[in-house]
């Protein structure tokens, strides 16, 4: 049996509805296990269990179900020893199989010259799309390429950009004076981006508004900081790394001045 005729009687066989999920596996694992040189198919039921991943038990039954079905031909030898294995034969559709006259399929045609496949053709033909029947597993490959090739759905609309509050934008025009207090002049930013920033910094970051004008002062008051920090977003980047240096600076101020126990913001105006 050719590579063509074992794909062709493994779909037909898939069409089946009378073969259990096991006798599937049992054929497919004997279609595979043909020798292309001798022709010879004689796996162990060992094998067989280890390529279907089933139990010997089970596969004694597949086996015995497509044999019962006219499907396989097993020719026993006794087994016992790895050289005294069972030799199987696929038996074709063609030859006497479980589709004869009796069968619900009998009133399907085989494949004819009139019929999309001839012998002059191989390629069917896509202008006909004949019902799918185990006599014409062609079909069922051009039915199954087809298959869901809908059209996508639309995609889902972007999500809504989240405007920022009020409160958002005063401190990002807050932040601005005293930025700009240091060197009047300089060229104005985009105040929504900003305000964007400072929105991030509470509703991602989970920032309170006191902690990030208390943030900002400080590095605001810090002759290194003052000329790097100069935006919300550098001030988000930076606010782990500025909030424990204003908070180490504040520790110690508290340590020398007992008497100054909270935080006053207008130390940093």
């Amino acid at each position: 049996m050719s590579p063509l005729d074992r794909f062709k009687w493994l779909t037909a066989l898939n069409a089946m509805p009378s073969l259990t999920p096991a006798m599937i596996k049992v054929a497919i694992a004997l279609a595979a296990r043909i020798n292309a040189t001798t022709g010879l198919l004689n796996p162990s039921i060992s094998r067989l269990a280890k390529d279907t991943c089933l139990e010997s038990r089970s596969v004694n039954r597949a086996l015995k179900g497509l044999e019962d079905l006219g499907l396989v031909e097993v020719k026993r030898t006794g087994g016992g020893t790895s050289t005294q294995t069972n030799h199987y034969r696929l038996i074709p559709l063609t030859e006497e199989s479980p589709l004869t006259e009796e069968s619900p399929l009998a009133g399907e045609s085989p494949l004819t010259e009139e019929s999309p496949l001839t012998e002059e053709s191989s390629t069917p033909d896509r202008s006909v799309t004949p019902p799918l029947t185990v006599r014409s597993p062609e079909q069922g490959i051009e039915q199954g390429n087809n298959k869901g090739k809908e059209k996508p759905s639309v995609p889902p609309s972007r999500r809504k950009k989240k405007s920022p509050q009020p409160e958002d934008i005063d401190i990002a025009n807050w932040m601005w004076d005293h930025i700009n207090g240091l060197a009047p002049g300089q060229k104005k930013p985009n105040f929504e981006t900003w305000a964007d920033d400072i929105r991030k910094l509470r509703e991602i970051d989970r920032r309170s508004l006191d902690d990030i004008r208390a943030v900002f002062l400080w590095a605001h008051g810090d002759n290194f900081w003052r000329t790097n920090i100069r935006s919300p977003a550098k001030l988000r980047e930076k606010f782990d790394v500025l909030n424990a240096k204003r908070l180490n600076t504040q520790s110690r101020n508290i340590s020398q001045f007992p008497e100054r126990r909270k935080e006053n913001l207008s130390d940093y105006l």
